[in-house]
């Protein structure tokens, strides 16, 4: 996420899918800090840095441990803890490179295909 920040500000696609807000460097640094969620209470549990959300509420962390980005939905906060049954966190990329292919992926299936 470092040499993502080093490049780019944030990321705003709303009319890409549901819609894909990756915030900028200092809402992550205060989400850190305890303004957002920093742990997810699930199977299993994971410490988190939330760094986006989507359209439809779902926020995107980095599993800090792990590297793994997660797609949280359906829980809810509790102070600083996210509380949500297993099927409301789902691994969308092994790391952060992994997804911006998401994103990147996501961006091409709204490009009309011709012929």
């Amino acid at each position: 996420m470092i040499e993502f920040y080093s490049h780019v500000a944030q990321i705003s696609l709303p009319d890409v899918g549901p819609g894909f807000f990756v915030d900028e460097a200092e809402c992550v640094v205060e989400g850190v800090r305890g303004t957002r969620p920093t742990q997810v209470r699930s199977v299993p549990d994971r410490i988190v840095a939330v760094f986006g959300s989507d359209g439809g509420g779902a926020l995107f962390a980095v599993d800090r441990q792990t590297g793994e980005i997660v797609r949280l939905e359906g829980g809810s906060l509790i102070g600083d803890v996210y509380e949500v049954e297993e099927s409301g966190v789902q691994v969308i990329a092994r790391d952060f490179e992994g997804f911006m292919q998401f994103l990147f992926g996501e961006l091409l299936r709204q490009i009309p295909s011709g012929g």
